[in-house]
């Protein structure tokens, strides 16, 4: 069996290896604090920078909301363009279907003058081939 001293010098030996173990633990404890505390300003770094991201994405979302009405105001005022266009096509045909029905009035009008007057020139040639008998 140990003796007293022999005891205690194990006992003393052994405290001092705890000594520099729990030593040893608090160095990777403070280092393993140091890190998480690291993480952590990273992480609130990143919620900053993606609260912004969300500012921002906001902002695009309502300018394009802007833009989607800005193009179907767009959409409307080239819809009554269109109507108006072609209403616009169905007056025009309208008039060009009277100015060729008054051009096929008057063609018609001139080749009954045409005739009369060839009636007459016919009439007047034999009017003066009588007289230029008689003669």
């Amino acid at each position: 069996m140990p003796t007293q001293e022999e005891r205690l010098a194990t006992l003393e030996q052994s405290q001092a290896n705890f000594g520099d173990s729990i030593n040893d633990l608090n160095h990777h404890v403070t280092i393993l604090i140091g890190i998480i505390q690291k993480q952590e300003w990273d992480i609130r770094e990143i919620k900053n920078s993606l609260r912004a991201i969300d500012g921002r994405l906001e902002s695009f979302d309502s300018r394009l909301g802007s833009f989607d009405s800005r193009l179907s105001s767009f959409d409307g005022r080239l819809g009554s363009f269109d109507s108006r266009l072609s209403s616009l096509d169905g007056r025009l045909s309208s008039f060009e279907r009277s100015v060729n029905s008054r051009f096929e009035t008057l063609e018609t009008r001139f080749e009954t003058q045409d005739k009369k007057l060839d009636q007459i020139m016919g009439l007047l040639t034999t009017l003066t081939k009588k007289s230029d008998q008689q003669t």
